[in-house]
């Protein structure tokens, strides 16, 4: 229960999704719980938590690149075969402020699934969860040079996507 508020924080800020959010922790303390074998008890608890955490999201974002998506607007099958379309209210202002969000929230997405996956854990753990390089050193279990030197050259090619594009 300790280490719970500090996963889920650390998984919202990953996903910014309360229910990915949920997913998340929960699936670390079950993946946590089946590997306690391996766990190094030299090491911070926390930050092991961390790790599997940062893991199992970038496995998310894999996952979600390959997850279908259905219409909303399409009909939906009734029991005589035909279909009514369901009209599903939007409670969200300025549409326009949306979609600008939501397309700038795609390209950011898009570049950071083109990075290789130890260039984006290590932009994702220090600038999306505010990991100090410490702290994101530790999590990712590599020392602070490495990890610097991955953040800086995952943001160059985040720079480099976004600039292209």
């Amino acid at each position: 229960a300790q280490y719970r508020k500090r996963v889920f924080a650390f998984a919202h800020r990953l996903s910014r999704n309360h229910d990915d959010a949920e997913d998340l922790t929960q699936m670390t303390f079950l993946r946590a719980y089946r590997a306690f074998d391996r766990y190094d008890p030299t090491r911070p608890f926390e930050h092991w938590l961390m790790r599997i955490t940062a893991n199992l999201f970038v496995d998310y974002l894999r996952r979600r690149r390959r997850r279908v998506e259905y219409s909303l607007d399409a009909p939906v099958p009734t029991s005589d075969g035909d279909g009514e379309a369901c009209d599903i209210p939007d409670s969200r202002e300025e549409p326009q402020m949306m979609l600008m969000k939501d397309l700038m929230d795609e390209r950011i997405e898009a570049a950071l699934d083109n990075l290789p996956a130890v260039y984006r854990q290590a932009v994702l753990l220090t600038d999306v969860a505010d990991f100090t390089y410490d702290e994101a050193a530790a999590a990712v279990g590599c020392p602070i040079g490495t990890l610097r030197s991955r953040v800086h050259r995952g943001r160059n090619m985040l720079r480099t996507q976004l600039g292209a594009a």
